[in-house]
């Protein structure tokens, strides 16, 4: 993330294709229908910020806070949410309840004799894991669903066509992804071009939404 008077820039990558699918999957209400709290920043918010840090590349998990501090909380987290990087780590530095099973993410040795004892943490990490794994396989399935119905192969490696396109490849096309904010508005840095708008098309994501708080 950098900032100029006025301006700021954020490396969003693929990450608004991924909060495109946990909005279809409605994780979020889910998450906050499951684990009622009284946390001015509603858990399932927490949920989709570990999520989207799982499936941002080689980040532990425990940097979270780092991880959003870099961020656009609030086109990834959603217009309705209306918190900067600030509140959020605020609100999660201060928050009890979900805290005691989510906190534990934050530590350096995540995986120890002590983390071990506790089938809470153990739950709580296995489900974050398998509802990444989730939506990633969902963008595969929707990506080969679309190849398969409309017999146009997406650019694979070496933008050689392929019709078995993988969430990976994905994620290499939309590297370069980057999203200035002036004011109240944004824009891409740069217009996209014709593989990234090949693998919108093929996963149902309008332009648009990597530049435009969506609801969740």
């Amino acid at each position: 993330m950098e900032h100029f008077e006025g301006i700021e820039s954020y490396s969003v990558k693929h990450l608004p294709i991924v909060k495109a699918y946990a909005d279809r999957l409605g994780l979020v209400e889910l998450v906050n229908h499951l684990v009622p709290s009284q946390m001015e920043l509603p858990p399932g918010i927490f949920f989709l910020g570990m999520v989207l840090d799982t499936l941002s590349g080689r980040n532990p998990l425990y940097r979270l806070e780092h991880f959003f501090k870099e961020q656009d909380t609030e086109l990834l987290l959603s217009k309705e949410v209306g918190y900067d990087s600030k509140a959020i780590l605020e609100a999660y530095k201060d928050q009890y309840g979900i805290e005691q099973d989510f906190g534990f993410l934050k530590d350096p040795v995540i995986v120890n004799s002590f983390f071990l004892k506790k089938p809470k943490r153990i739950e709580v990490l296995g489900l974050i894991l398998l509802t990444s794994l989730l939506i990633w396989r969902l963008m595969e399935r929707s990506m080969r669903q679309y190849v398969a119905k409309t017999g146009e192969k997406l650019p694979g490696w070496d933008r050689k066509p392929t019709d078995q396109p993988t969430s990976f490849m994905m994620t290499t096309k939309f590297m370069g992804i980057m999203v200035i904010k002036i004011g109240n508005e944004r824009r891409l840095s740069k217009p996209l071009y014709s593989d990234q708008e090949a693998f919108l098309l093929a996963l149902g994501i309008k332009p648009s939404w990597l530049i435009r708080p969506q609801p969740g």
